[in-house]
């Protein structure tokens, strides 16, 4: 538990990590979107066997319309949101193993996007200047379907890391995104479900 606080206290805390713009396509592709996080940390507080943290994102999103040759002819939507996720973790002392939890405490979003219900850490370690962990996402319901909703779960193994002295997280594209007004459903943004944001 030291080595993983120290971590965080050396590599972590007030740094700003960015991703580069990913492009996606909706469903039915008549529209594709670029997608974009800007991440931070703060309130991190701790004792021998415990520490918590808040992560800050930051999302922005843009939804164009395509045209017969798929060039952007309009932009429909337009985002800009802030989430704010709060973390606490424990070590057991049985076990010695690090286990927490992971919930969305507040977000600019006026109509919230459906988030899970149980969003479970486990597996934390450091080794070789990699600190990884395992997110498990359970019933998250509100993916929308031609018929109905389907209860669904997202998990994803994540890590921070040093590359040319400069913090790198590599993590599971959260929160899931779904228009309800047009029952549009994205698919996986260039097949890849998981994001690098990088210290600039």
């Amino acid at each position: 538990m030291e080595d993983i606080i120290e971590f965080f206290q050396n590599h972590v805390l007030g740094k700003v990590l960015y991703t580069t713009d990913s492009q996606y396509e909706i469903e039915s592709r008549d529209y594709h979107g670029i997608y974009s996080d800007q991440i931070s940390f703060s309130n991190f507080k701790f004792n021998d066997s415990y520490f918590s943290f808040n992560t800050i994102l930051n999302s922005k999103e843009l939804i164009y319309k395509l045209g017969s040759t798929n060039e952007e002819v309009e932009l429909i939507k337009n985002y800009n949101n802030v989430l704010v996720f709060h973390s606490e973790l424990q070590e057991l002392l049985s076990t010695k193993e690090i286990i927490g939890s992971f919930e969305l405490i507040s977000g600019t979003f006026k109509n919230f996007p459906p988030v899970p219900i149980v969003n479970e850490l486990h597996d934390f370690r450091l080794k070789k200047g990699i600190l990884s962990w395992t997110h498990k996402q359970l019933l998250l319901d509100g993916d929308v379907k031609d018929n109905g909703n389907e209860s669904l779960s997202y998990n994803s193994n994540n890590k921070f890391y040093l590359k040319d002295n400069k913090l790198h997280l590599k993590y599971g594209a959260l929160p899931a995104h779904f228009y309800p007004n047009s029952h549009r459903k994205l698919i996986n943004r260039n097949n890849n479900s998981y994001l690098v944001a990088k210290e600039k």
